[in-house]
């Protein structure tokens, strides 16, 4: 058997939940995740109910439903502080990922408004520090490297 037959196919990953203490929110990331599985995934992760709204979820459905969509980022429902990132597929390639870090990128914005602590300073040191937390955490198991940094054999 060659080796490529012996490796092992990497874990299927359509969610990532990144806790921020600091700020007492997660950023979750959705990979092609349909409304309903949104809602679910929400409820199940203790988001209220009455949170996912017919307006949020109607918006939710009009970004998916777009064929130039290929992310956005929001309030994990209507008056939660949690960010939800949307992207339509897993990332596989630097053209995926580009779209995840742009992602990532507005997410960072938006917790920098919510927690008023998007300053006018040029070189905003806060914000570059949570968008590089938030780029490791949630490529790393993507890429499948462990918390010491290390690749995982696959």
């Amino acid at each position: 058997m060659s080796q490529n037959n012996m490796r092992k196919k990497p874990k299927e990953i359509k969610w990532l939940n990144v806790w921020l203490p600091i700020y007492r929110i997660s950023v979750i990331v959705s990979m092609g995740g349909t409304v309903e599985e949104i809602v679910r995934w929400g409820i199940q992760h203790k988001v209220e109910k009455t949170q996912f709204t017919e307006r949020w979820k109607d918006w939710i459905k009009k970004q998916m439903e777009e064929k130039t969509t290929k992310g956005f980022c929001c309030d994990y429902g209507d008056d939660n502080k949690d960010v939800l990132i949307w992207v339509r597929k897993r990332p596989q390639f630097l053209s995926d990922y580009r779209i995840l870090y742009h992602e990532i990128y507005h997410a960072v914005d938006h917790i920098a408004n919510s927690r008023n602590f998007n300053v006018e300073d040029k070189m905003s040191e806060p914000k570059a520090y949570l968008f590089e937390y938030l780029l490791s955490e949630i490529s790393n198991p993507l890429w499948n490297i462990s918390k010491s940094g290390s690749k995982k054999r696959l």
